[in-house]
């Protein structure tokens, strides 16, 4: 009984230094700094994250309205990477706002709010990211996405009114 309670010790020891030791994964090539994608409690912070977002996501959704429908050419890389900047840093001010909730001692309404409206907007922003690669028609894909994308933008918007 010993040696099986010493080696799942050792297992579980090999499985921690494993994982001490594997580097994060890079979900979406980013050109933010790494720096600006920290995840902070801070509302000054994740609100800053979620502005630059915004930015970015005009920028992607006028490029994806101006694309040709048709599978001419393929959709500009710089609207796709401004695409993905957006889904970036919503997520990373999606994490700050989750920080922010487990700080608090009393629960606050209104952040819960928030979050749910980030949350949802994080989900909408990742559309067209991720559907250029399923083999739909460009046409039905720039509707997905610039509809998404568009609700994801609107989102973000309801989230600076509510926290000023």
């Amino acid at each position: 009984m010993r040696f099986l309670a010493r080696a799942g010790c050792g297992m579980a020891g090999l499985v921690l230094a494993f994982l001490a030791c594997a580097c994060p994964a890079q979900a979406q090539k980013s050109t933010v700094a790494e720096g600006l994608l920290v995840q902070k409690a801070e509302t000054a912070w994740w609100m800053g994250q979620l502005q630059q977002a915004r930015a970015f996501g005009a920028k992607a959704l006028a490029g994806l309205q101006a694309s040709p429908p048709t599978d001419s050419e393929p959709v500009d890389e710089a609207v796709l990477q401004a695409a993905r900047n957006t889904y970036v840093l919503i997520r990373s001010a999606r994490g700050g706002i989750e920080m922010a909730k487990s700080h608090r001692r009393v629960n606050d309404p209104m952040l819960d709010v928030v979050f749910q409206r980030v949350d949802e907007a994080w989900n909408l922003a990742r559309v067209p990211v991720d559907q250029i690669s399923w083999g739909k028609p460009r046409a039905e894909y720039l509707d997905v996405s610039t509809a998404s994308l568009a609700r994801s933008l609107r989102l973000l918007d309801q989230v600076f009114v509510l926290m000023p």
